[in-house]
């Protein structure tokens, strides 16, 4: 990729500071991430096109809906579903619903390609969602939980 080109991505689609999970496997909130630069010296690592969108789709799904102080629109609605819904096959629709509400609010996703959600072992109450989507760049990028609360992200 040309070095312009990389400049109009970051630009379309945006950048932000990388995140990492504080625990791996374990849904207790993310936390920037350094990167080495020359010397002994070291910065915020950052993130930029398809993998910004992924990221902030990421805390998106991770995050209540409403409990963000200054966005109440931000989050994802699917504890709702898992909470009152008793009916798996509507629990299961309710939150690829809430799935695709946090996509739709997404204005740097140009289509929605695909949203699957899927019961692992049910034993551990485990729930997969994949959903592939285009960006507005005509890029293709994905999202993956494995399980529902330990985001995987793939751009």
């Amino acid at each position: 990729m040309t070095d312009d080109l990389a400049i109009r991505r970051r630009r379309l689609l945006g950048w932000g500071w990388r995140l990492a999970p504080v625990t791996p496997h374990a849904d207790l909130g993310l936390d920037l991430v350094l990167d080495s630069v020359e010397g002994d010296s070291t910065r915020l690592a950052e993130v930029s096109a398809a993998d910004c969108v992924v990221q902030d789709l990421t805390v998106a799904l991770t995050t209540t809906l409403g409990s963000s102080l200054f966005n109440s629109a931000f989050g994802f609605d699917g504890l709702n579903a898992l909470a009152f819904e008793t009916d798996p096959v509507m629990q299961r629709e309710r939150i690829r619903l809430a799935v695709i509400g946090v996509l739709q609010r997404e204005a740097r996703i140009a289509r929605i390609d695909a949203v699957d959600v899927s019961y692992g072992d049910r034993a551990s109450r485990q729930l997969r969602v994949d959903a592939n989507f285009t960006l507005i760049d005509g890029s293709s990028a994905a999202v993956s939980t494995t399980p529902l609360w330990g985001l995987d992200v793939n751009a």
